[in-house]
């Protein structure tokens, strides 16, 4: 099974993260990457001086259904965010999303989808739905 939120940092130093990316999204999570531009990752154990905070959601039978993240983190390089995709524990690739600025209708909305080398952005809103599969 793929955590995406462990009980706790991981031993390993291995932990679940959106990456957000530049350019087109692939047709699947499985996909590999083309020509994207890695500009941020959003980790649920904060390691970079963010202050990202992750909120699981979970249905009836105990599976999470939802992730909510809010506050802040530090960006990797300069582009346009235009997609995310949310990793496991283990590296799983689980879920790709839209980004948006606030205004928009991504997944994960942040305060500008013009994201510059080594400044904080903001989440401005995050609520993914999980697909079942995870």
């Amino acid at each position: 099974m793929n955590n995406i939120i462990g009980d706790g940092a991981p031993a390993t130093g291995d932990t679940a993260k959106i990456s957000i990316y530049d350019g087109v999204r692939p047709a699947r999570p499985e996909d590999a990457l083309s020509s994207n531009n890695l500009l941020a990752e959003i980790s649920a154990h904060t390691s970079n001086g963010g202050t990202e905070h992750w909120t699981p959601v979970f249905d009836a039978n105990g599976k999470m259904a939802q992730l909510i993240i809010s506050g802040q983190f530090l960006t990797m390089a300069t582009g346009t965010a235009s997609w995310f995709r949310l990793y496991s524990e283990e590296g799983v690739a689980i879920f790709d999303g839209d980004v948006s600025d606030f205004t928009g209708t991504g997944e994960l909305k942040l305060s500008t989808t013009n994201i510059v080398t080594g400044i904080f952005m903001k989440v401005t809103s995050a609520t993914i739905t999980i697909p079942y599969e995870h």
